[in-house]
């Protein structure tokens, strides 16, 4: 299974819950909105197959499925700040504001080194957070 199968399902929870807040905005035309949704469909019709499969993993055996998302969410959080920075960069260049260059930059920069601190606690202590993860989170899970 991989990482994008492993989050697929919190995804569009995420997303439709981002859908249905939009829907609130009172700013928002109905058009966008229509479109938020539309779009939105198109997706979910095509990872149909894969979010509930993702729903059926989760009531089967939900205390490995969350901690599947654990593990899902930093590998994805690691290929997202991968693409994030080059586009970033060319958007900083190209932006009219400077106060929104700076906030880009300052957002990524923070990000990137949380996962960095994440991913070095991890180097130090993945034998303990594994042993953590496979035991004694599944354990408090199942009560």
């Amino acid at each position: 299974m991989n990482f994008l199968e492993q989050i697929i399902f919190p995804l569009f929870i995420l997303w439709a819950l981002g859908a249905i807040l939009a829907f609130f905005r009172r700013d928002l035309d109905f058009i966008w909105k229509a479109f938020f949704l539309l779009i939105f469909f198109f997706y979910f019709i095509l990872f149909y197959e894969d979010i509930f499969r993702g729903y059926f993993r989760l009531i089967n055996s939900y205390p490995h499925e969350l901690i599947g998302y654990i593990s899902g969410i930093g590998k994805v959080y690691f290929f997202a700040l991968l693409f994030l920075w080059p586009i970033t960069l060319i958007r900083i260049f190209y932006s009219a504001s400077g106060h929104l260059s700076h906030l880009s930059i300052r957002v990524l920069v923070y990000s990137t080194l949380f996962y960095w601190f994440c991913y070095g606690i991890w180097l130090v202590f993945h034998n303990q957070m594994d042993r953590f993860f496979s035991y004694k989170l599944i354990e408090f899970l199942k009560l």
